[in-house]
């Protein structure tokens, strides 16, 4: 982590293209390499998925879901009933998912990835680097953005011009999800295990369903993990869910802790939570009858998750940010009074830990070290569509007045980044 530092792009940008509409057929010359190997008309559905497949390495692919997808190629040779995949999650009424990732070593100009359904978007690292200026959504030609990849059941071609030894990142992320890869007659592909890197874990409410510049998939939290040096992230964000149920999502396995068990069944190193700003401690709304009961509520579900918390992920770093304030009138003492709860539900369990309090930009960590105060990470009244001048939000807050703008979600991912790495140094 001390290593770490923020990531570049290529000095030459991927070229990004999309073929036709239901037509799976790669267009990297004679005899293209595909894989899971296509099996025809005759295998339904293909038993081996890119969870399964050997060329590639993905962190958590035991946790994938599997959808068993139609015919697609046009011909035995090309063709197969692929089953996509895509990491998917459904707890009672909510589901929560992001790409799948893909790490591999590849020496070829270019490589295909087919996609099953449509609105492909995808992020690429190369060797360290990020191989295009933003997040992949569109065709990229020199740089330029064109169409937007809508194809449906169709390769994405990613080209950097000439061939060479390359280890790669693979975010990709489509409606149905990534069926297969194709690689050039010539080029060789291998599996780059990255199993003993960091890993985090996430759960978040829409904060973490936001994008910035570089990420289309929990924003904030892959901008805080790159500057981190963590090298996977998996990421739980269900928009209007708290630790507690509450008017909007009111059933408990949708809530934070109710979501809690499938977020812990693989390990990590480190596991952050961010939410609280759609809890109820103060209000009498369904399910509670009044505000007394809804502060009981929430401070009963908030001990008990970092409780079962700690008990999932006994070697773990836990640490949590207290509830966003998008601007200071966004009910000031509710959020107080949700940071003391979350700070003190947090301090009752074991170490190692790391509490975030944004509203007072400070930081407090299981080692007893703890950082000086600089103020709230979001200030002022205004947002993007109506700066008001009088403090950040007129550039980090969208024009929606409550969730981050692409600027906020990379701003949002440096203070956490920052605050971590200082409380981590002292552990």
């Amino acid at each position: 982590m001390a290593a770490a530092r923020p990531l570049q792009v290529l000095a030459r940008p991927v070229e990004v293209t999309q073929g036709q509409s239901n037509l799976a057929v790669p267009g990297l010359g004679a005899n293209p390499v595909i894989f899971p190997r296509p099996l025809g008309f005759g295998v339904r559905p293909n038993p081996v998925t890119l969870a399964e497949a050997t060329q590639v390495w993905g962190p958590r692919r035991e946790l994938w879901s599997k959808f068993a997808g139609g015919f697609a190629g046009t011909n035995d040779s090309n063709g197969s009933w692929w089953q996509p995949v895509s990491m998917l999650r459904r707890f009672e009424t909510t589901v929560s998912g992001g790409p799948c990732v893909f790490h591999f070593e590849f020496d070829g100009p270019a490589f295909e990835v087919l996609f099953a359904g449509n609105d492909v978007i995808a992020v690429v690292l190369v060797d360290g680097q990020y191989a295009a200026p933003r997040y992949i959504r569109n065709e990229l030609r020199g740089g330029v953005q064109g169409r937007a990849l809508n194809g449906f059941d169709t390769y994405v071609r990613f080209d950097f011009g000439s061939a060479a030894p390359r280890r790669i990142s693979l975010h990709a992320f489509s409606t149905l999800g990534p069926s297969a890869i194709a690689i050039g007659a010539n080029d060789s592909i291998r599996a780059w295990n990255r199993s003993d890197e960091t890993s985090m874990s996430v759960q978040a409410d829409s904060y973490g369903l936001a994008y910035s510049p570089n990420w289309a998939f929990s924003g904030i939290f892959h901008e805080a993990a790159m500057l981190m040096g963590i090298t996977h992230v998996d990421a739980d964000a269900v928009g209007g869910t708290g630790y507690a149920p509450n008017n909007i999502q009111t059933r408990a396995g949708d809530s934070f802790l109710g979501r809690l068990p499938a977020m812990t069944r693989a390990p990590c190193d480190l596991f952050l939570s961010c939410g609280g700003i759609n809890d109820n401690n103060w209000l009498a709304l369904p399910p509670y009858a009044s505000g007394a009961e809804a502060r009981a509520g929430f401070d009963s579900a908030v001990q008990r998750y970092f409780r079962e918390l700690r008990a999932a992920l006994p070697n773990a770093v836990l640490a949590a940010v207290g509830p966003w304030q998008p601007n200071p009138n966004f009910q000031p003492q509710s959020a107080r009074d949700k940071t003391d709860t979350l700070r003190a539900a947090l301090q009752a369990v074991a170490g190692p830990w790391v509490f975030m309090d944004n509203l007072a930009g400070r930081w407090q960590a299981s080692s007893g070290a703890a950082g000086a105060a600089t103020g709230p990470w979001q200030t002022g009244t205004g947002n993007e569509a109506n700066p008001r001048g009088d403090g950040n939000a007129d550039l980090y807050l969208s024009g929606d007045g409550t969730h981050p703008s692409q600027a906020g979600c990379r701003y949002l991912g440096e203070r956490i980044a920052a605050d971590l790495r200082a409380a981590l140094a002292t552990m």
